[in-house]
């Protein structure tokens, strides 16, 4: 009869199974390390991207910007102020046709609408923690912040261009502005021809000139004002790009 005899195996000492730990260990340990160099590079990767795309905004805004303070002073803040030369003389009606040329261009209303789709994004998908460097996520908050301000003075503005155009309703006639109206612009604004003859105010009196005239000083006022804060936040745009050059190295 054949006797089949089972061979003994050694039984392992148990260093070997500490050895055995430890290399699973610093196999797990050194993947985990892999995973999160790689996720901390993506990370800032996303970072300097985010950071790219601020600075094109920036400069978006800087040129808006521009472009806004030329708009008021050759097409807003000039025509109130020859305006009010006109409506201080003696006798308006001589002035009409000049009047009513630098009287209906007022309502126009130039607005700055900053370029912050980089910034909500990073606001409404939580991405805020991805700018890392203090410096450069305080210095973009408080640009933010900045523009932010700015709100309520639109809303002034809108209160007394409503104001003024009350005004306009009394004091001049509506069917000469309409014969004043020309082509429209590339940026949406309506261009006004000065009228033909020498139109009228319909009404005159002392009263209504002088509320025609305090209106536009609050028109006057508040666009002043935008004038400053838009030289303002030019610079503060070009101090933030410089900003962020440095810190993220870019060209």
């Amino acid at each position: 009869m054949e006797v089949h005899h089972h061979t003994r195996t050694e039984k392992k000492k148990w260093h070997h199974y500490l050895w055995e730990f430890l290399m699973l260990f610093l196999a797990v340990f050194c993947g985990f390390l892999a995973d999160n160099r790689r996720e901390h590079f993506v990370e800032l990767n996303r970072e300097k991207q985010f950071i790219r795309s601020i600075c094109e905004d920036l400069r978006d805004d800087t040129t808006r910007l521009n472009d806004l303070i030329r708009a008021r002073n050759n097409l807003l803040l000039n025509k109130i102020d020859s305006l009010l030369y006109y409506l201080n003389m003696p006798d308006p009606d001589k002035y009409g046709k000049f009047i009513y040329y630098y009287a209906r261009p007022i309502t126009n209303r130039y607005i700055f609408y900053n370029n912050d789709r980089t910034i909500q994004q990073l606001k409404n998908a939580g991405n805020l923690r991805l700018i890392r460097n203090q410096i450069a996520s305080d210095s973009i908050m408080s640009y933010d912040h900045d523009v932010r301000r700015n709100e309520h003075i639109k809303e002034r503005e809108e209160a007394f261009v409503m104001d003024y155009i009350e005004i306009l309703k009394r004091v001049f006639d509506g069917s000469e502005f309409e014969k004043m109206r020309g082509k429209e612009s590339d940026a949406l604004i309506i261009e006004w021809n000065l009228p033909g003859g020498n139109p009228h105010l319909v009404h005159k009196d002392k009263e209504s000139i002088q509320s025609l005239i305090n209106s536009l000083h609050f028109i006057k006022t508040i666009n002043v004002y935008n004038q400053r804060w838009s030289k303002r936040m030019i610079r503060q745009a070009s101090e933030l790009l410089v900003l962020l050059k440095k810190e993220y190295h870019l060209e």
